[in-house]
């Protein structure tokens, strides 16, 4: 009876063990199918935002994939891709006429006309791009660019009413844009509009001073319009340090300024030319003067002396002869024999041993 229950009992411990094992392979294929899918799925994933940020980061061609037309979608690609080749090469005027295709093909585009308009700007053709930026305008939504590039272009045409107004709108699209919102102090003080200016621009002062950079110009503008040149000019410094190098340049170098551009350029100028003068002095040798030549004396010429006659001298009388006295001849002095030093003995040294045979 004990062996029957140790053998159900085996019987029962070898079944649990198989099917332990039959439902972990199970689970490990299906752990390793389950993997497989989600890294399939993960890749998949990538590959759809990727190509949803390429389709969203350039306007113009999302706009032209979401028209329905194969044939028009083709020729609206094919002329984006060479107007953006004449861009490149600058060749406006083929740039002007495939973005004018790009435009008819696709009117609702906001980017066709805004192309189209920059196309135009660089080409110089001014009434062609304002109309185009126009059209973009009517496309909401609306852009504070485009308002400000209308400002540009209303200016140069002389247009200075239509231009605040396009400032104003540029300026309620983006009221924290340096180069918008100065711009506009700039337009209304040539309106007539300083005091209205001063007041406003000293309530934001007020209230914060963050917020210099957005009118920091605009209270240079106010400075000069008042005559305080050197009010201006510190103001002028300080938006260096606020402002861009692109906003700078536009903001400043312009016909309002004129007078202070000038006055910089001048004293720059001046700064330079006294110092590069100082260092050619530092390393130019200083020049010697020559001492005052003093002109040799006179000498008067010397007057001949009286040539007096020499004095005769009578001939000189002989000596009488002497002999000359005998010299005894020399004795040799005795020679002294002289027996050299002895040389001390050199020691002996004793033999040298003769070494042991070796046994």
């Amino acid at each position: 009876m004990a062996q029957r229950k140790d053998i159900i009992i085996g019987a029962r411990s070898s079944w649990s063990e198989r099917m332990g094992e039959y439902f972990s392979h199970k689970l490990l294929g299906v752990h390793r199918k389950v993997g497989w899918t989600f890294a399939a799925l993960f890749v998949l994933i990538l590959i759809a935002v990727g190509a949803f940020l390429l389709w969203k980061g350039d306007p113009l061609m999302r706009s032209i994939t979401e028209r329905i037309d194969p044939a028009l979608v083709a020729e609206e690609a094919e002329s984006v891709i060479a107007g953006r080749d004449a861009m490149g090469r600058a060749d406006y005027a083929d740039a002007v006429k495939y973005f004018t295709r790009v435009a008819e093909l696709n009117p609702k585009s906001i980017e066709a006309w805004m192309t189209l308009a920059t196309a135009q700007l660089r080409q110089g053709n001014d009434e062609a791009a304002l109309a185009a930026l126009l059209r973009r305008n009517e496309i909401p939504p609306e852009d504070a660019m485009s308002h400000f590039l209308c400002v540009r272009i209303y200016q140069r045409m002389g247009k200075n009413a239509e231009a605040l107004q396009a400032a104003r709108e540029a300026v309620r699209l983006a009221p924290l844009n340096p180069l918008y919102t100065n711009t506009l102090y700039i337009m209304r003080i040539q309106n007539g509009e300083l005091e209205q200016v001063r007041e406003e621009l000293n309530r934001m002062a007020a209230l914060s001073r963050t917020l210099e950079p957005t009118f920091i110009f605009g209270r240079a503008a106010v400075a000069l319009a008042s005559g305080d040149e050197n009010g201006c000019i510190r103001y002028v410094l300080r938006a260096r340090h606020f402002l861009d190098r692109k906003t700078f340049t536009e903001l400043f170098y312009n016909d309002f300024f004129k007078p202070v551009v000038d006055r910089l350029t001048k004293a720059m100028s001046e700064s330079m030319g006294a110092a590069a003068s100082d260092a050619s002095a530092d390393t130019t040798p200083a020049p010697t003067t020559p001492a005052p030549s003093t002109p040799a004396p006179t000498v008067a010429p010397a007057t001949p002396a009286p040539s007096t006659p020499a004095p005769t001298v009578a001939p000189a009388t002989p000596a009488p002869s002497t002999p000359a006295p005998t010299v005894a001849p020399a004795t040799p002095a005795p020679t002294v024999e002289t027996q050299p030093e002895p040389t001390p003995a050199q020691p002996s040294l004793p033999p040298a041993r003769r070494p042991l045979r070796q046994r």
